[in-house]
C-alpha cells in the first residue's frame, strides 16, 4: 500500500506561571504533495532527454556511437539505471539482439534470451513492442504475469518496472528501446508521451545514418566500377568556372 508521509510542527505549552507542561504538534499529511513532486520531476528529466538526444542525433556520425551515447544520456538525464535498445533480428528465432547498453549491469541484456516471435520468449514487454508496435510498460516487475521468465534475475538487478517502446525506420519497426527504473509505477502516462517522441526520434536518427550508410557504400562501389570499367565522369558549369571530376577520370588524363 501508499505509504503515509506527515510534516510535523511542534512547540513547547507553558502554563501561565511560565512552567512548561507539554508539547503541542500539529501534523499535515503531505504524501500526495510528495508523489506530486516526484512526479513532475520525472517528467522533467524526460524532457531535458529528449532535448539531449536532439543534439545527440546531429552529433554522431554512425549508427552505433549515437544509439550507446542515446543510452547514456537515458541514464544520465533521465535517470533511468538502465537503458538498452535492441535490435529484431529476422533469424529463424526472431531474436532481439542488444546493439547498445548504458547504466547499472549494462551486460544485464545480453544475459536475456529474448524473442519477438508469438512464444513464451516473446512475452516479455520488448518482445511485445516490437510485435505490436506500441508501447508496453510492465508496472510491478515483481506481480506482471507476462515478465516470469525474467523476474528472478531483473530484480536481483534492482529492476522493479520497466518501459519498452517500439523503434520505427521508414515505418517498420526494427527493434525497441528499454528502460528501467527502481521502482514500482515508475511510468505515468505524461512520462510514456515524452518517451513516444524520443522513440520517434530516435527512429529517424537511425534512418539518417542508414541514408548516409547507403549512399557511401552506393558511391564506393560506383568509383570501384568505373575502376574496374577504366570510365569516369565529371560535371562542369560553363559561367561559373566550375569543375569537378571522378579520381578515376584524373588518372585517365593524368
Amino acid at each position: 500500500g501508499r505509504h503515509e508521509l506527515y510534516q510535523t510542527t511542534k512547540c513547547p505549552v507553558y502554563a501561565a506561571n511560565g512552567q512548561l507542561i507539554g508539547v503541542m504538534g500539529i501534523a499535515h499529511e503531505i504524501s500526495r504533495y510528495r508523489e506530486n513532486e516526484e512526479t513532475l520531476n520525472r517528467q522533467n528529466r524526460s524532457l531535458r532527454l529528449l532535448s539531449g538526444v536532439a543534439h545527440a542525433l546531429n552529433r554522431n556520425l554512425d549508427e552505433t556511437g549515437m544509439l550507446n551515447e542515446i543510452c547514456l544520456l537515458a541514464v544520465e538525464l533521465g535517470g533511468y539505471p538502465l537503458a538498452w535498445i535492441g535490435e529484431a533480428r529476422q533469424d529463424e528465432a526472431k531474436s532481439v539482439v542488444p546493439v547498445a547498453a548504458s547504466g547499472i549491469a549494462e551486460d544485464y541484456p545480453s544475459t536475456q534470451v529474448i524473442s519477438w516471435a508469438n512464444n513464451p520468449l516473446g512475452q516479455g514487454p520488448t518482445g511485445r513492442a516490437i510485435r505490436d508496435g506500441l508501447p508496453v510498460i510492465c508496472r510491478d516487475i515483481r506481480l506482471d504475469p507476462h515478465y516470469e521468465t525474467w523476474r528472478t534475475s531483473a530484480i536481483n538487478h534492482g529492476f522493479n518496472s520497466s518501459c519498452s517502446l517500439p523503434l520505427r525506420v521508414s515505418g517498420k519497426v526494427i527493434g525497441a528501446l528499454n528502460l528501467y527504473s527502481d521502482t514500482v509505477n515508475a511510468f505515468d502516462e505524461l512520462e510514456i508521451s515524452v518517451l513516444e517522441d524520443l522513440a520517434g526520434e530516435i527512429g529517424f536518427g537511425i534512418s539518417i545514418q542508414r541514408a548516409r550508410t547507403a549512399l557511401a557504400n552506393s558511391e564506393a562501389s560506383l568509383n570501384q566500377a568505373q575502376r574496374i570499367a577504366r570510365l569516369g565522369h565529371f560535371s562542369f558549369r560553363p559561367g561559373e568556372d566550375y569543375w569537378k571530376s571522378s579520381a578515376i577520370l584524373d588518372e585517365i588524363f593524368g
